[in-house]
């Protein structure tokens, strides 16, 4: 079943709905045989075509959305100075020069949080170091915060070349909307529902945005948000 195995995983991007296709695939999935790995596939293809299981593939959204990932981004090596404080509490620090830690980054700075002053740093500036997924830049500011450029650990692509020809891959708050800002990056597709937050109406006095749900495999509206 090696090929066969091979064979779906070579078809994630494309996410094949496999599940009237079964009967297909376990009768001939003993024919896998390099001489008839080419015939296998290409008939459990034509099969699964010829049952209403088509690929979901990733292309275009309903109209070119107004944040996308066009090419990698280099995010900034400079970040301005942090505070200076007396400490007391749960503090970390009391300046950036308590925050030295090479092991946990570069650009260490002291920064406020709900528990005191602690140490925050960059954890990347290009998507290389970040195993397949997005480094996100922060923003650009006059004094260091909690943002911090770092690695996301979701998403299915980077760049819009990832999500084929004429594709857009965007940005995407998760649960907690702006409250943890951006999670992840993911191609948009032909079944989404919404494509900029412009389309999504307030909802009980939370303003809507457009974002990936991984449930379903496509963007739509939410107003969820997280407080603290």
């Amino acid at each position: 079943m090696d090929s066969l195995a091979g064979w779906k995983k070579a078809g994630e991007n494309q996410r094949w709905k496999f599940a009237p296709c079964l009967p297909f695939i376990a009768y001939h999935g003993h024919m896998t045989s390099p001489t008839r790995t080419c015939w296998v596939l290409s008939f459990i293809s034509v099969a699964c075509l010829s049952l209403g299981c088509t690929p979901e593939i990733p292309t275009k959204p309903p109209h070119p959305p107004l944040l996308h990932r066009a090419s990698p981004v280099t995010c900034s090596m400079t970040r301005p100075a942090g505070v200076t404080m007396s400490g007391g509490g749960m503090s970390q620090c009391t300046s950036d020069a308590d925050c030295k830690d090479s092991s946990k980054g570069q650009n260490g700075r002291c920064v406020p949080s709900r528990i005191g002053t602690i140490c925050s740093y960059d954890t990347c500036f290009e998507d290389s170091v970040c195993g397949g997924k997005v480094c996100e830049c922060r923003a650009a500011a006059t004094s260091a915060s909690l943002a911090t450029n770092h690695c996301l650990s979701e998403g299915n692509c980077r760049t819009d070349a990832d999500c084929g020809t004429g594709g857009a891959c965007s940005p995407s708050f998760g649960s907690c909307g702006s409250y943890s800002g951006v999670v992840a990056y993911y191609c948009h597709t032909s079944r989404d529902t919404c494509v900029d937050d412009a389309e999504c109406a307030t909802d009980g006095g939370l303003p809507g945005y457009c974002a990936y749900n991984p449930a379903a495999g496509i963007w739509q509206c939410s107003s969820s948000l997280c407080a603290g």
